[in-house]
């Protein structure tokens, strides 16, 4: 992902590691730094989950599919298709059934307006946001792991 600094002066810049799908790649990458720039998207630092946590990278997860879907949407190339993006959810959240995943998978898809704030609660509690979700998840009676590292995510159920 790319990152405003946190003075707003420069931008922290991943280097790109391949050359396929550069147009979808950069768009994808600058949108996280317009998202920031965005007052309405209410980016702050002290929001982001702390970096080697499952939350991270639900953190991560969640607003890359958000950046996907709105440019799919309007016609433009997106870094990952909504099929990759739907894959990987499973490693995410495989402490979901694949029916649940499915599910909130489309809900995040279509989902209009984000902002920070709510993708930040999500990475830590995916139903905490959206009444939508949390009846889902219980109508299966389904819940969420807290990953403490991203070793225990990658690992669980093995």
């Amino acid at each position: 992902m790319n990152y405003l600094s946190s003075d707003n002066i420069s931008l922290d810049l991943e280097i790109v590691d391949s050359l396929d799908n550069l147009e979808g790649r950069v768009r994808h990458e600058l949108m996280h730094v317009a998202d920031q720039l965005n007052e309405k998207f209410k980016h702050r630092d002290t929001l982001v989950p702390p970096e080697g946590t499952g939350a991270f990278r639900r953190y991560k997860y969640l607003w890359n599919v958000y950046i996907d879907s709105r440019l799919v949407k309007s016609g433009k190339p997106s870094y990952d298709t909504q099929e990759a993006r739907e894959k990987e959810i499973d490693e995410c959240y495989p402490e979901l059934s694949a029916d649940l995943r499915k599910k909130c998978f489309i809900f995040l898809w279509g989902m209009g307006l984000l902002d920070f704030e709510q993708i930040s609660a999500m990475s830590y509690d995916l139903f905490s946001t959206f009444e939508e979700l949390r009846f889902l998840a219980e109508s299966l009676g389904e819940k969420q792991v807290t990953f403490e590292t991203m070793e225990e995510l990658k690992n669980y159920g093995k």
